[in-house]
């Protein structure tokens, strides 16, 4: 775990590097407030849960947020289910992709980019093609999500 751990730490160095180049900054511009973070790692469990309870309007097994770090890395098992909001308010599949981590722009980086670039909206929902049981039940679904914990430096200090 620790190595998958500290793997995810060089991933979001290096995101963060490419992030800045892309937007026309040296590419080591975030690392004085990233360095010496730390990272969030959860193991998401989501239960197996009854079809018919999922098919009430507006259910949903996590609803619609925003993560607070710069970015998360996301990696989904296969039974999907995860959405994204788009800018115009539509939901929108992440479909899973073997061995792809899905990436989640975070409230801080959108802060640190002054909106240049936006925080994902995301939800949790039943996945449109959920295969039940005989019992009618949506097996479970299983992620881990890795998100930054850094910071907020006062100008002075920067």
């Amino acid at each position: 775990m620790r190595t998958f751990y500290e793997q995810c730490d060089d991933l979001h160095e290096q995101l963060l590097s490419a992030i800045a180049t892309g937007l026309n900054l040296d590419p080591t511009f975030f690392q004085k407030y990233i360095r010496g973070g730390d990272h969030v790692l959860r193991l998401l469990h989501y239960p197996a849960i009854s079809k018919a309870v999922l098919e009430q309007d507006g259910a949903v097994r996590a609803g619609s947020h925003t993560d607070y770090g710069t970015v998360t890395l996301l990696f989904q098992d296969g039974s999907g289910g995860l959405q994204i909001r788009t800018p115009e308010g539509r939901w929108v599949d992440v479909r899973p992709i073997e061995d792809a981590i899905v990436i989640n722009a975070a409230d801080l980086l959108q802060i640190w980019t002054n909106d240049v670039i936006k925080s994902t909206h995301h939800r949790v929902v039943s996945p449109p093609d959920a295969p039940t049981s005989e019992d009618g039940m949506v097996s479970a679904r299983y992620a881990i999500a890795v998100g930054s914990v850094v910071l907020l430096l006062d100008e002075r200090e920067g």
